[in-house]
């Protein structure tokens, strides 16, 4: 009888052991970092705000010549029956918008590429969260997407 209880305790144990040193630990997932008053932002083929305010720009340009002044009046007039909005009127909202949200600039990821990306990083004066910034930015028509810049760190290896 002895025996029998020497043997189920040594069982136990050595299954316990086993169990015990099967387990992982580990340390808990950090949450996502990122920063506080910058967001990436993906503008639509042709839509960011520097092409938009160059187009703006040309067009009052062009303006001066009543030829062309006339074309724009006809062609605004047709983009509004179709419920768009003109240059105009976009850069009108996209400057009300940044003034509402703290935008301070825009710079694009890639000025030296040849490839043009519309991809900017935008930063702002950080007293808005900037996940509400975020989901502003997403509501507008010519972006495309919009989400946090996330902070990475190298690990160090001995």
């Amino acid at each position: 009888m002895f025996n029998k209880i020497l043997f189920l305790i040594s069982i136990s144990l050595a299954l316990g052991l086993l169990i015990h040193g099967s387990l992982v630990y580990g340390q808990s997932i950090p949450k996502t970092r990122y920063s506080p008053t910058e967001f990436i932002v993906k503008y639509k083929p042709g839509q960011a705000t520097n092409n938009l305010k160059l187009l703006v720009l040309d067009r009052q340009k062009k303006a001066k010549n009543i030829i062309n002044r006339i074309v724009f009046f006809f062609g605004d007039f047709k983009t509004r029956i179709t419920n768009k909005k003109t240059p105009e009127d976009r850069w009108v909202r996209f400057e009300s918008l940044n003034k509402t949200l703290g935008i301070l600039s825009e710079t694009n990821l890639s000025p030296e590429s040849k490839q043009v990306t519309d991809l900017y990083v935008v930063k702002t004066n950080g007293k808005l969260d900037i996940l509400k910034v975020i989901e502003s930015y997403k509501q507008l028509p010519e972006v495309e997407y919009a989400e946090p810049n996330y902070l990475y760190e190298t690990l160090e290896l001995p």
